[in-house]
């Protein structure tokens, strides 16, 4: 019996022992068993100072007619992994809207917010049932990026479900983080003035 107790206890140390050492070398590569940061990513420096001037950007307080804010502006940190998708600092706000929006009207509304801000229309996209707009500049030698995303309010009708959908409108101002392989290829393709 004792040696079966001698058996147990070492199988029990040597498997603490090699947790322990498994968590230590990973501790010491910079590996994480789960990772809260995306790879090649290093959010800036002055993330904070970044964070606060894009919170100051005019365009976070321009009101679609009718809309109803959904949240106060919110503030994210570059380079965190949430689902599929690494993060990049920026600041976003999101209304629900009453009515569908068609591209013209929500040009008429923010391009003179963003023009007086150093903002520059880019390609844009726009359907029936919502768009896109895009805009970039550059400050301290680093792209920034606006997007103005919609989706019309929707009528579902079934047999038994009649629902009327909100529809939302999203507006972001995103800095980029440091040495990201996506930032880079988005800065590749973003020319700014």
């Amino acid at each position: 019996m004792q040696i079966t107790v001698r058996r147990r206890g070492f199988t029990l140390i040597a498997t603490v022992v090699a947790a322990v050492t498994t968590l230590v070398a990973v501790a010491m590569t910079g590996y994480a068993l789960w990772p809260d940061s995306g790879p090649d990513c290093v959010a800036p420096q002055d993330e904070a100072r970044l964070l606060d001037e894009l919170a100051k950007d005019p365009s976070l307080s321009v009101v679609p007619t009718g809309a109803s804010r959904r949240f106060e502006p919110r503030r994210q940190k570059a380079c965190q992994v949430i689902g599929k998708d690494i993060t990049t600092t920026s600041v976003s706000v999101e209304y629900d809207l009453p009515r569908a929006l068609n591209e013209a009207e929500v040009r008429a509304l923010f391009e003179p917010v963003t023009a007086r801000a150093g903002w520059s229309p880019m390609p844009s996209h726009s359907s029936g049932h919502g768009g896109d707009l895009h805009y970039c500049r550059t400050v301290d030698g680093r792209p920034q990026l606006m997007s103005l995303h919609w989706h019309d309010p929707q009528q579902l009708d079934t047999r038994t479900v009649h629902q009327q959908i909100k529809g939302v409108f999203f507006v972001g101002v995103f800095g980029w983080a440091d040495n990201a392989r996506g930032n880079a290829e988005t800065a590749r393709m973003t020319t700014c003035p």
